[in-house]
């Protein structure tokens, strides 16, 4: 798995590595890649077996580097959006988020990944357990990423704020729903 974001307290690193340290102390082949500014001896134990820290990303390497793992994971206290997401989906990688995320709404409406409580460590080591128990989630959750990814790529969004302009503005067609609503 994959952590792009800033190491600070609101990111919730601290949630991800717990649920994957004990995951790893259970035996199951799990270890978290972490990528960001900041400070790393503040989140991961020195004597980590399954959490790195690999460093700060180019903006423009992010995602192709997404694009080599299996899942990434946003476990924010607290996320407005979360462009990350928006990133790995491009991607088709499957997002674990935490339900303090804004983006949790186009997870949950595309099936791109999984939410997760906030704050919640063991909530995340059980999702993330179903996972190792069935890797095939992964597989498809990857491909409704792919699907998410490309409904939010600039032209799909154009496309849908014309469509919201001209229902709202000029009453033509009907009223459009975004993948994020689940309205579709």
């Amino acid at each position: 798995m994959i952590f792009v974001g800033s190491l600070l307290q609101t990111k919730g690193l601290d949630i991800a590595i717990k649920a994957v340290e004990q995951l790893f102390r259970e035996g199951k082949g799990i270890s978290l890649n972490v990528y960001g500014p900041g400070s790393p001896e503040r989140f991961i134990p020195e004597a980590s077996s399954c959490v790195f820290y690999k460093g700060v990303l180019d903006p423009r390497q992010v995602q192709t580097i997404i694009s080599q793992y299996d899942a990434l994971i946003l476990p924010s206290r607290h996320d407005g959006w979360g462009v990350v997401v928006n990133e790995a989906l491009l991607q088709g990688v499957p997002v674990i988020v935490s339900d303090h995320v804004g983006a949790k709404c186009l997870i949950e409406a595309s099936g791109a990944g999984l939410v997760f409580q906030s704050e919640n460590a063991e909530d995340l080591a059980g999702k993330l357990q179903g996972l190792i128990d069935t890797p095939e989630r992964i597989t498809e959750m990857g491909r409704c990423a792919l699907a998410a990814g490309n409904a939010i790529l600039p032209e799909a969004s154009a496309k849908y704020l014309l469509d919201v302009f001209d229902h709202h503005f000029f009453q033509k067609g009907v009223r459009p729903s975004a993948l994020w609503t689940g309205d579709r």
